[in-house]
């Protein structure tokens, strides 16, 4: 893993929250799901993911249910989303 993640991972531990906004959680970039799901179930960080809504119906536990599938979390106890 490049001294960049690593340098990032630290500074996320290091935070109380950590807010996300403008990144999908591709399955293209596991890498960086897999560091937001090892803050989350190893260092029992909580993730406020910034989710955009242009107006159409939003339900957040479809939301939710989303972001755990693709985080491939266990549970989502600390993830928070905001619109």
């Amino acid at each position: 893993m490049s001294k960049r993640y690593v340098d990032m991972f630290n500074k996320f531990k290091e935070s109380d929250i950590i807010c996300v906004c403008g990144f999908t959680f591709n399955c293209d970039d596991g890498h960086i799901n897999g560091l937001f799901r090892e803050l989350i179930e190893d260092y029992n960080k909580t993730i406020c993911i910034i989710h955009y809504v242009d107006g159409s119906y939003f339900n957040i536990k479809t939301s939710i249910n989303e972001y755990k599938e693709k985080l491939r979390l266990d549970n989502t106890s600390n993830l928070r989303i905001e619109q």
